[in-house]
């Protein structure tokens, strides 16, 4: 994973994605729904978003809120400049200062990690007000591991009594050396929860925030990877890491898992019991016969036993040994199907390939 540790990283990590944010992040949308379920908002809740992005999630947010105070930040002027401004205007919505309160939302550009942060917030809505509701989708991944205990520290200050930060985690998988997982420098990695695979169709263009035209982006196929013990532990590793600064988790939602394209179910891996007793040539040919990829398909269970079965003194590893060789031979099998993909071409239409970690959305409370 790479970490954006200072402001001029962030910004050169996204500067490509200025004026078509929407299009590049509409791969998350069912994380923001869900994120908007979990949040419970109110008439008169004030919310805070970290890293907003196209400023799809804010906007929601706001038409559920009214009058609440809404503050937008993220590292990246022209998001806000650009993507933001565009968003808010096709919702009614404003970053005029002097607008209405129940459509006015404030964008604010910082370093969602600056201890300055909270100074700066006040400066801009005043030293009064609290968050009701503190979104953080997609952004804690990208924060040093050293650095994030820090800054939950400081998000959780910005609550209001009975304040909620709702919260996007990857889980990470390797030897933590008995640390907090979240909060650790060691060697962990994380985990292909899904393959997504895209059309992109240059007959049907779509127009982008910038004014520029790109090609629509439909969903082909996901195909999920990790089995399902690796998001029980992406469970307990946010527990662990909320509990480490004094909060709680009220609600879970597992995320990376392609379940929220609602796909049409192609492929399955075999019963357990039928995978437990075929040999491995048996698995790999199951695999080279199941390479058409469509719909939503469930490769996880044939993938975890081809490693078991392919990795010489398997019974014998520790199980950290183990889930380290699961998680580096999922990436390869995530690495595959993208070389299968990315570039091939129907008509009009480019298969791409995104890949999702696997990852839980979490709503803590103090």
């Amino acid at each position: 994973m790479v970490y954006y540790p200072r402001l001029a990283d962030i910004r050169a990590a996204f500067q490509h994605i200025i004026g078509k944010a929407a299009v590049v992040y509409s791969v998350f949308q069912s994380d923001n729904d869900n994120a908007l379920r979990m949040a419970g908002l109110k008439p008169g809740d004030n919310i805070l978003e970290l890293g907003c992005g196209s400023g799809s999630l804010i906007a929601a947010a706001k038409r559920a809120v009214g009058h609440g105070v809404c503050v937008a930040v993220d590292g990246v002027p022209g998001l806000l400049d650009v993507d933001l401004s565009v968003t808010l205007r096709q919702h009614n919505l404003t970053k005029d200062a002097s607008g209405p309160s129940n459509q006015r939302i404030s964008a604010i550009c910082a370093n969602i990690t600056d201890g300055a942060l909270r100074q700066t917030i006040a400066n801009c809505v005043g030293d009064s007000v609290r968050f009701d509701v503190i979104f953080a989708l997609h952004v804690f991944n990208t924060i040093p591991p050293n650095a994030r205990r820090a800054a939950l520290q400081m998000w959780k200050r910005l609550l209001a009594p009975e304040g909620r930060i709702v919260l996007s985690m990857s889980g990470r998988y390797g030897d933590a050396a008995g640390q907090v997982v979240q909060f650790s420098n060691g060697q962990l990695t994380e985990s292909p929860g899904c393959v997504i695979v895209l059309c992109n169709n240059a007959a049907d263009p779509i127009l982008t925030a910038n004014g520029s035209q790109v090609a629509r982006r439909t969903v082909r196929a996901a195909v999920k990877c990790s089995p399902n013990y690796l998001w029980t532990l992406a469970r307990y590793q946010a527990i662990a890491a909320a509990s480490e600064v004094n909060l709680r988790v009220t609600d879970v939602q597992n995320i990376g898992d392609g379940l929220g394209f609602q796909l049409p179910q192609t492929l399955s891996s075999p019963p357990s019991s039928a995978v437990i007793s075929s040999p491995a040539s048996s698995i790999d040919q199951w695999l080279n016969s199941h390479r058409d990829i469509v719909g939503y398909q469930c490769r996880a269970r044939i993938l975890e036993a081809n490693c078991q079965k392919s990795t010489p003194g398997w019974t014998t590893m520790s199980a950290i040994a183990r889930e380290i060789k699961l998680v580096l031979s999922l990436q390869e099998e995530a690495a595959e199907i993208e070389r299968q993909v990315n570039g091939l071409a129907q008509g009009s239409i480019v298969l791409t390939t995104e890949h999702q970690q696997v990852g839980v959305l979490v709503v803590l409370q103090v």
